[in-house]
Formats: C-alpha cells, sequence, structure tokens
C-alpha cells in the first residue's frame, strides 16, 4: 500500500462513516485482518492489511487497524 492509497481509504472510510453514522471503533470499523481475532469469526483466503507505509515489517492486525482507524478519524 502506498501513502496515497492509505490516505485514500481513510477519507473514503471517513465519508462513509459520516454518511451512515458509523462511530470509528474496533468494532465497527475495522480491516479484514481484525475479524477474528476483534469478533471471534473465522476467516480464510482472504487479502488482509498488516503493513502500511513507513512499517519495515508486518504488524499486529489490531495495531495495524488502530493505526487506520487514527487516520480515518483525523479526516472527520
Amino acid at each position: 500500500m502506498t501513502p496515497e492509497q492509505l490516505v485514500g481509504l481513510a477519507r473514503a472510510a471517513a465519508r462513509l462513516c459520516v454518511a451512515y453514522d458509523i462511530p470509528v471503533s474496533r468494532w465497527s470499523v475495522m480491516t479484514h485482518a481484525e475479524v477474528q481475532p476483534t469478533l471471534g469469526i473465522a476467516q480464510r483466503g482472504k487479502i488482509d492489511i498488516l503493513c502500511l507505509p513507513g512499517m519495515d515489517k508486518m504488524g499486529d492486525p489490531i495495531t495495524v487497524g488502530d493505526r487506520i482507524r487514527e487516520l480515518i478519524t483525523r479526516y472527520l
């Protein structure tokens, strides 16, 4: 993911959160990688976001999601 893609993701998610009155939280706005550890719903064979621009290795899904949610919140 490029920095520009991350910004685009955050802006689009922020617009959707506003349009549909969705609060930005670990339980309402999450990446696919967070579904299983957060909601306990088994997942398989899907693409996960585990590395963001500026990271030198893959990270914990919840931590990566927190960084994305922080950016989304900035665009609200």
